[in-house]
């Protein structure tokens, strides 16, 4: 098993946001990372498709959220900025916004720091998916955010690292009772193999991908994905593999063969208490 740490800068231990920085052809990355995932790669040979086709969803669910009326974000396990993170994405649109960007690794915030320090519109900080109210409750969200109006919040393949079922259902109520009404839920789930191309090679390869840094992942059933988005508005076209959720014309990784995103995805509106 690869030695993976996730809060250490130093040129001989790998990091994993840096390794999926690389992964998705960004370059906030460091030899180690690159050199390790061209080898991954070169031995999973979809996996950096599979990663685009999940920011390419990110991408068209919050332009999406924008045409709602939504200019408020948190992002949660956001990673390393790069050209699909959600500033990025209002940016191009020219709409005033606000995004805050939550993960629990130091090396990810020190990142956002050094990239984000001069953008107004957006907050960085270090807090913990399993606890929604040291979120919520942060002062300089509360300053940073007007939480009596809607939100659109994302988890974008952060929920794998919840391994018990209940916990994350009793997690995921929690972060739908703080929200506002009229907020939105955007979520992507890497799926059972059921639900996937094929047979369970490829979600094997994935997993023992992770497997290979140290790193646990639970894949869900489509049933239970769709248990997540309970007492919300599920928006068109609903729990689909990420490559067919309202596509663009010029979005065509995986669109031919959606199960081979290996994963399910979604919104999800708050509609009541």
């Amino acid at each position: 098993m690869i030695n993976l740490s996730s809060s250490d800068y130093y040129e001989n231990i790998p990091n994993f946001a840096r390794l999926y920085n690389y992964l998705l052809g960004d370059y906030h990355n460091l030899n180690l990372e690159r050199h390790l995932g061209y080898k991954l790669s070169k031995t999973y040979p979809q996996i950096c498709s599979i990663l685009q086709v999940y920011r390419l969803f990110q991408e068209r669910g919050v332009e999406y959220l924008i045409n709602q009326g939504i200019d408020q974000f948190i992002d949660i396990g956001c990673g390393i900025p790069d050209p699909g993170s959600v500033h990025k994405i209002t940016d191009s649109l020219n709409i005033p916004y606000k995004v805050v960007y939550v993960d629990n690794d130091p090396v990810v915030i020190d990142h956002c720091y050094s990239q984000l320090y001069s953008n107004q519109n957006t907050l960085e900080i270090l807090a913990d998916l399993n606890d929604p109210d040291q979120i919520f409750e942060n002062s300089s969200v509360l300053d940073f955010l007007n939480l009596s109006k809607p939100v659109g919040l994302i988890f974008i393949n952060v929920f794998e690292y919840v391994h018990n079922d209940s916990d994350l259902r009793v997690l995921l109520n929690r972060y739908k009772k703080l929200l506002p009404l009229g907020s939105f839920i955007m979520i992507n789930h890497i799926t059972d193999y059921r639900y996937c191309s094929g047979d369970d090679k490829q979600l094997q390869a994935i997993i023992n991908c992770f497997k290979e840094l140290g790193i646990k992942i639970k894949p869900r059933s489509a049933g239970f994905i769709e248990e997540l988005f309970a007492d919300l508005e599920i928006i068109s076209p609903g729990i689909v593999h990420p490559s067919i959720w309202k596509p663009d014309l010029y979005d065509d990784l995986l669109v031919e063969n959606p199960g081979d995103c290996l994963s399910l995805c979604g919104i999800g509106k708050k509609i009541r208490e």
